[in-house]
């Protein structure tokens, strides 16, 4: 494909959410990391973007 430009890791964002739920004695740590990165893709000074999103939850459980 002639008159395409792609290019990978334009406006690279990362988000880091922690959300504490106790419950009784067990306290629930839950961060979640949020990685935004844009893909653009340039087609005879047509520009598209598109917005990719990677959750990763980890849940860590405290008993006190």
């Amino acid at each position: 494909m002639s008159g395409y430009v792609t290019a990978t890791g334009t406006g690279l964002c990362v988000v880091v959410v922690v959300v504490v739920v106790p419950v009784g004695d067990v306290v629930v740590l839950e961060p979640v990391v949020l990685l935004v990165g844009a893909l653009v893709l340039v087609e005879v000074g047509v520009v598209v973007v598109v917005v990719v999103e990677v959750v990763v939850g980890v849940v860590v459980v405290v008993v006190g």
